[in-house]
């Protein structure tokens, strides 16, 4: 059973994960920078960013560098919870990509429409949604945004996609 809340989220923010990459994770003045930037926009809701890639022929999910988590747990929930501190709402988006064939070039996923094997990305996906989503426990995010990027791979194998929510 998806649950909604009781009453529409009132976010207003700008991805700022695309401009200052691993620094906001890492670096505490980059965590300052973009709190002026948040403030000079109005916003109220920083988006943190994870990104993975899925090799499509393999079905393996691996992060850029090749490590499960791609940023240390305990680096994205300090961030999460400076963010939180400071009155802003978070949103943790896990974000998966795609790989060329030879597992080298990587490529967004919104052209993703069907994955050959759905049982092998499903497998591959479930442990790392759940290492994910504690991570979004851990920093309290508000929102935990997952599967944006597939297209009607979402719509097409609803029953895994709750499988793997409910796990």
């Amino acid at each position: 059973t998806l649950i909604f809340p009781a009453s529409p989220l009132k976010f207003v923010g700008l991805d700022w994960t695309a401009d200052h990459g691993r620094d906001l994770y890492l670096s505490g003045s980059a965590r300052e920078d973009v709190v002026t930037d948040l403030v000079n926009t109005g916003s109220n809701t920083i988006k943190l960013d994870m990104h993975y890639y899925l090799n499509r022929r393999t079905m393996e999910i691996v992060s850029s560098d090749g490590n499960i988590p791609a940023m240390p747990a305990e680096k994205l929930v300090s961030a999460g919870n400076y963010f939180k501190e400071r009155g802003f709402s978070v949103v943790l988006h896990l974000y998966i990509g795609t790989l060329n064939d030879a597992g080298t070039d990587r490529g967004p996923a919104m052209f993703m429409n069907d994955i050959d094997n759905p049982d092998a990305f499903f497998n591959s996906y479930i442990p790392l949604l759940k290492n994910v989503s504690s991570i979004a426990q851990s920093m309290q995010a508000d929102v935990f945004a997952i599967g944006s990027e597939f297209g009607i791979i979402t719509s097409d194998h609803r029953e895994n996609w709750q499988a793997a929510i409910e796990s």
